[in-house]
């Protein structure tokens, strides 16, 4: 059996995600999050996801 295309796939279809752009793309989310009264050690604290999952619904940040 020989390697075929399915393990020697480049990524073609979709680009890879570069690492400065994730890390530009977190900066910014913290920014935001800061913006909307996150404390910066709060911020400190948390990974990208729950970074995320706060920003889908900035109007709560605001009233809580």
């Amino acid at each position: 059996m020989g390697t075929g295309r399915t393990d020697n796939k480049a990524p073609i279809t979709r680009p890879k995600k570069s690492t400065s752009e994730r890390t530009r793309r977190v900066n910014t989310h913290k920014k935001r999050l800061s913006a909307l009264g996150i404390s910066d050690e709060a911020l400190v604290h948390m990974n990208p996801k729950e970074m995320r999952e706060l920003l889908r619904k900035p109007a709560l940040l605001k009233t809580a």
